[in-house]
């Protein structure tokens, strides 16, 4: 299972990058592949609502697959738990000027 941290650097504070961090449908609109979400239970982007995404990723260029939100702050951490196998964090730095999206082993594949 693969685990790690990417960091990226954006020069603006966090409540202005939010509602492209915190919102699943924006992120094929900045996505440098083809990306898209369906909601399949509960209100977009809340705590307990279940997606369905497709997007491509090495040696799978119709990836499917179903996660949750788990965390919800907004402004400070957006958590999403895919079943595949990884669960995401976005974390924003204090400053608002980096922020860190963490891989780790799904909850559900423990």
């Amino acid at each position: 299972m693969t685990s790690g941290e990417v960091t990226v650097t954006i020069d603006a504070p966090p409540e202005r990058i939010w509602p492209w961090v915190a919102d699943l449908g924006k992120h094929g609109a900045w996505s440098p592949k083809p990306y898209s979400v369906e909601w399949i239970e509960g209100e977009p982007n809340a705590v307990g609502s279940r997606y369905r995404s497709l997007g491509e990723i090495p040696n799978d260029k119709h990836h499917v697959n179903e996660g949750e939100i788990v965390e919800n702050h907004p402004n400070d951490r957006f958590v999403l738990h895919a079943h595949d196998k990884e669960g995401i964090t976005r974390t924003p730095s204090p400053s608002g000027r980096q922020g860190a999206r963490q891989r780790s082993p799904s909850a559900s594949n423990s």
